[in-house]
């Protein structure tokens, strides 16, 4: 199972997922929302959940 994370759009409310890659660059590193095209750093939106420990 790849690991991923779901996380929500501070701008939207939209709830997506995304992979740990991701999370590894950081948490200033963009996000990305599919729904509302915003960007945002990884500590501005809200991790839902992980299947791999977030700290």
């Amino acid at each position: 199972m790849a690991q991923e994370f779901y996380i929500e759009c501070p701008k939207c409310n939209h709830i997506y997922n995304v992979h740990k890659m991701i999370y590894d660059q950081g948490a200033d590193f963009l996000q990305f929302c599919p729904m509302c095209m915003a960007r945002f750093s990884r500590k501005e939106g809200k991790i839902i959940s992980a299947n791999f420990p977030v700290a």
